[in-house]
């Protein structure tokens, strides 16, 4: 096994853990969700700084901080609807459903960089859907329904991101990109305080800066491998294999949930599982095509 691709498996566990650590910190610790983004900004800011206090920028040309930026950006705003889902649904409902962004990942890299499928990835992307469809059927029972427009908002985040980081890797190294993305995205966030509001209220979320910092140290974990594998490998395989995300964050959930005191609203295993399996089943006949 290379390391692009050990890394690629390594990035979705990264980013469960996260999932995982920010649904503990957003339903046990932060009051809310929304005063809480300044802070997680601040963590990301702080990370992209120091590594970019390491780096040697002098070979950088402006133009080459365009597509990290991007990516910085586009996580920032799926991170706005990413933590209000948290807030309100059980963290593998809404994986499970993230988990559609590889089929637009292949399709922005079909039409942009000419990235082709074959008959499989076709049939992967059908198994996707059904999964994603069996997901939302058990859902409704829920009321995900509230939440669904915020779904849509992080897979369409969540898929930009990760083709704009494909794309930087073409442009500047990956510690480079990955600074700039940290950097960028901590910013953003950043942009909340702007709000008197918001303002007002985040100064009480301080005091959860630390867990902020434990769920960035993930966060650059996932990012990192991502920017990493993406360096040799097709943006559509490195997109399926993160789809073993969702079944991490399964796992993770029923071993954890009880002891850290996060609330699962559907505690049923089976029907969560055998859409997740059609996802995962997907994505690694997107792989293999």
């Amino acid at each position: 096994m290379n390391y692009a691709f050990f890394l690629a498996l390594l990035s979705p566990l990264f980013w469960a853990a996260t999932n995982l650590i920010d649904k503990y910190i957003i339903s046990r610790k932060v009051t809310n969700e929304i005063t809480y983004l300044p802070v997680f900004g601040l963590a990301n800011f702080i990370f992209g700084v120091v590594l970019a206090l390491v780096l040697d920028w002098s070979v950088i040309h402006p133009s080459m901080l365009f597509f990290p930026a991007i990516a910085g950006i586009a996580y920032a705003v799926g991170t706005v609807f990413y933590l209000r889902l948290l807030k309100r649904e059980d963290v593998t409902h809404v994986i499970g459903l993230v988990y559609l962004y590889p089929v637009l990942v292949a399709v922005l890299s079909f039409i942009f960089i000419g990235e082709q499928l074959s008959w499989f990835g076709y049939l992967g992307m059908a198994l996707v859907l059904m999964g994603i469809f069996l997901l939302y059927t058990r859902m409704k029972k829920i009321n995900l329904q509230t939440s669904i427009w915020f779904i849509v908002a992080v897979i369409f985040s969540s898929a930009l991101q990760e083709f704009m980081i494909k794309l930087g890797t073409t442009t500047i190294s990956p510690w480079h990109g990955l600074a700039i993305s940290e950097v960028v995205l901590g910013c953003c966030l950043s942009l909340f305080l702007f709000s008197k509001n918001i303002q007002k209220n985040s100064i009480q979320e301080f005091k959860n800066l630390p867990y902020a910092f434990l769920s960035v140290v993930f966060v650059f974990g996932g990012i990192g491998t991502l920017y990493f594998a993406l360096t040799s490998l097709p943006v559509t395989v490195v997109s399926s294999v993160a789809a073993i995300q969702p079944v991490a964050v399964l796992m993770f959930e029923r071993a954890l949930a009880t002891k850290l005191r996060i609330p699962v609203k559907d505690r049923m295993l089976l029907p969560k599982l055998g859409a997740i399996i059609l996802i995962v089943g997907g994505v690694m006949l997107l792989y293999i095509s």
